[in-house]
């Protein structure tokens, strides 16, 4: 059960991959890895601050950073 939902999380929602492509990126596969990069690093922020959150019930942080993961 455990795989199974992991690998649903892991999925890559390609149709807002093209939208970013597009719109975002100017169909520049150099300004496309940048935009990719960034959001891996951010993503690893935010996820830092809900595992630092979650013991000291700090809900507004872990709040935050969630919906910052959208």
């Amino acid at each position: 059960m455990y795989h199974e939902q992991r690998d649903e999380l892991a999925q890559i929602d390609r149709t807002a991959l093209r939208i970013l492509a597009e719109e975002a990126a100017d169909n520049d596969p150099v300004i496309m890895l940048e935009l990719i990069d960034i959001y891996v690093e951010d993503t690893a922020e935010h996820l830092a601050r809900i595992e630092r959150a979650m013991p000291e019930g700090d809900f507004p942080q872990i709040r935050l950073s969630a919906h910052s993961l959208k």
